[in-house]
C-alpha cells in the first residue's frame, strides 16, 4: 500500500504502458473486394441494391467520381486542395499508392446516408478514423464546387413550370412546389463542428432564404389555376403550426368526408 502511496505522490500510474499499436491495413484487398462487390463488369450486388445501400444511383455515384478525378483537367490553375486530396491513389509517404477515389467517395456516402461512426468504417474500407473524417470533408467541398451553380440556383421559370407538373402528376397538388416540414433533417453522427443547432418548424422560416422574396414581395409570378380561380404565387404544403401565410396550404382541421 506504501508503495501505491508513493508512486502517485511522485505522480506515476501502477498501470502498465501500452504503446500505440500500429494496424496494418490492407488497402489494397478492401479496393479489390469493394470494386468486386459493386464496380465490376459484372458486380455481386445489383444496381437496386447499390441505389438502397448508396441511397443514389450508380450512375450518379460515378458521375460524381469521374468530375471529381478530371477537375484539374477541366479547370486551369491552382487545384485546391480538396480535389488534390480525393484525386486517385496518391502516394503515401512510403511511396505507395493510397485510395482509390471511389474507395474515398464511398467513405463520405456511406458517412452521409448512415450517420456511420467514423472508425465503423475500419473493417469494410481498411480506413482510421481520421482518414474517413477527412475524407467526408474533402468529398463535401468538391460536391459544394462542382454542383453548386447548377443546383444552388434559385428556380427559373421552366424548373418551376416542371414542379407544378411532376408535383401534380403524382400526387394531384397543382400549383405546389414542396413541402416545406420534409426540408429539415436531423443527422446524430453530425461532426461537431459542422452542427449549428437542429432546424425545426420553429427556427426553419428564419435560417432559410426561401421565403425572403416572399416576405418583401419580390417573388416572380408563379401563376396557375384550380377550380377555375387563377392564383400568381405557388404554394408549399405545411402542417398547423406554420403561419398563417399565403404560400402555406396546412390540411384541413375538421374533415369533409370519411376519406
Amino acid at each position: 500500500m506504501a508503495e501505491c502511496v508513493d508512486l502517485v505522490e511522485q505522480g506515476e500510474s501502477s498501470r502498465p504502458f501500452i504503446p500505440g499499436m500500429v494496424v496494418d491495413r490492407d488497402r489494397y484487398g478492401a479496393d479489390e473486394r469493394l470494386m468486386a462487390a459493386y464496380f465490376n463488369e459484372n458486380p455481386k450486388y445489383s444496381l437496386k441494391s447499390f441505389r438502397r445501400r448508396f441511397c443514389m444511383s450508380r450512375p450518379m455515384f460515378m458521375h460524381i467520381v469521374i468530375d471529381i478525378i478530371s477537375y484539374s483537367s477541366r479547370n486551369p490553375g491552382p487545384v485546391p486542395l480538396h480535389f488534390k486530396r480525393m484525386q486517385d491513389k496518391q502516394l503515401d509517404a512510403r511511396g505507395k499508392p493510397g485510395f482509390s477515389t471511389i474507395q474515398k467517395c464511398v467513405c463520405a456516402i456511406r458517412q452521409l446516408a448512415y450517420g456511420y461512426n467514423l472508425d465503423s468504417l475500419d473493417e469494410y474500407l481498411q480506413m482510421g478514423e481520421e482518414t474517413t473524417r477527412c475524407y467526408l470533408d474533402y468529398y463535401c467541398k468538391c460536391v459544394f464546387e462542382l454542383y453548386q451553380d447548377e443546383y444552388w440556383h434559385r428556380p427559373t421559370p421552366e424548373d418551376i413550370k416542371r414542379l407544378y407538373a411532376r408535383h401534380e402528376e403524382l400526387h394531384g397538388f397543382p400549383g405546389m412546389l414542396g413541402s416545406i416540414d420534409c426540408m429539415h433533417w436531423p443527422w446524430k453522427n453530425c461532426p461537431k463542428a459542422w452542427q449549428v443547432g437542429s432546424n425545426n418548424d420553429i427556427n426553419v422560416l428564419n435560417q432559410s432564404p426561401l421565403f425572403r422574396e416572399i416576405i418583401e414581395d419580390r417573388a416572380p409570378d408563379s401563376s396557375f389555376t384550380v377550380n377555375g380561380t387563377h392564383y400568381k404565387k405557388d404554394y408549399y404544403l405545411a402542417d398547423d403550426i406554420y403561419p398563417e401565410w399565403s404560400t402555406f396550404v396546412k390540411s384541413y382541421s375538421c374533415s369533409q368526408d370519411e376519406k
